[in-house]
């Protein structure tokens, strides 16, 4: 579980890969509880090295990504 004081009003990009059980679907409310702005995307396919298993998927999300300052979480444990 995470422990935030408050939740986070920036945008932050969830990276995962559509193999791996890190930040399953049941885990996006939470997500919603604690990051007021989630981006989740799903690299496909790859596991949990997503940016060595596709890297050029992970350059071209990230590099499309609105955010101004994006903060890339690969792999988040819930």
């Amino acid at each position: 579980s995470l422990s935030l004081e408050a939740p986070l009003d920036k945008e932050v990009l969830f990276l995962r890969g559509s193999h791996s059980n890190y930040i399953p679907e049941s885990h996006i409310p939470e997500l919603n509880q604690w990051f007021l702005r989630p981006i989740v995307k799903t690299i496909s396919p790859a596991g949990h090295w997503i940016h060595a298993e596709q890297p050029e998927q992970v350059e071209r999300i990230a590099g499309n990504t609105s955010m101004a300052k994006p903060s890339l979480i690969y792999m988040v444990p819930m």
